[in-house]
């Protein structure tokens, strides 16, 4: 996560830089990188929050599709995750 916190002070000060500059368009790129990373940030919280709550082996289990379900690899259902339990 310190990689997400690290891209969010970089983009920040870089849209800040660009709003100074008057270079509207890249405030604008920036700035939309910067909201990226802080949702990378807050799906990476949420899943170590569900860790901590229910155990990495119930994580695992909820998390992984087994044989023959069809998912065929990790499942991205955070809210189906809390759904459940």
């Amino acid at each position: 996560m310190a990689h997400e916190s690290e891209a969010i002070k970089f983009y920040t000060q870089a849209a800040r830089q660009a709003l100074d500059d008057g270079d509207i368009g890249s405030r604008v790129l920036f700035e939309k990188i910067v909201l990226d990373e802080e949702g990378h940030k807050a799906r990476l919280e949420l899943q170590l929050s569900l860790i901590a709550r229910v155990g990495e082996a119930a994580y695992v289990a909820k998390n992984i599709s087994g044989p023959g379900d069809g998912g065929g690899g990790v499942r991205h259902r955070a809210s189906g995750f809390l759904a459940h339990n």
